[in-house]
């Protein structure tokens, strides 16, 4: 009876860390117009390039997020934030209500530094790869709000 117990804690033990190693990662800070990060920011990806563009956020139901794999870790004490989950290409952008409609991407304005003289507000695809992460994303154009 115990073997059998120790061999199914095995088995189960295996498959979580198959599944977790299937998995990527996007680490990196949150940026806001403001004194801190809103408490009510909410961080979301959507699947690029796919038929089904699926859109999950930090605030999404926890078995929703658990069947599509995705694990969120959003710090707004310190602005930064993880997100686990399967490899693809995604959009990463930020939500608040605040500025209610305007979705905060992770985009080329971003990327370049967030100086007038950044012109490009498109949108970057993230390509997550399994056992990978991708470090440094800052999330947050909320000065594009045209």
């Amino acid at each position: 009876m115990i073997t059998r117990t120790i061999t199914i804690f095995t088995v189960l033990f295996i498959s979580v860390l198959a599944a977790n190693a299937q998995s990527g990662q996007v680490t990196g800070r949150l940026t806001y117009p403001g004194e801190g990060i809103p408490p009510d920011l909410v961080l979301c990806i959507t699947s690029s390039g796919a038929a089904n563009k699926a859109t999950y956020c930090s605030n999404s139901k926890a078995s929703t997020l658990r069947a599509a794999r995705i694990t969120f870790r959003v710090d707004r004490r310190r602005a930064n934030y993880q997100i686990t989950l399967p490899p693809g290409a995604y959009l990463l952008y930020a939500t608040t209500r605040e500025m209610p409609g305007h979705k905060a991407y992770y985009n080329e304005f971003v990327r370049c530094g967030m100086e007038s003289t950044c012109q490009s507000q498109k949108p970057i695809v993230l390509t997550v790869r399994a056992s990978r992460t991708i470090k440094g994303i800052t999330v947050g154009d909320f000065w594009n709000v045209g």
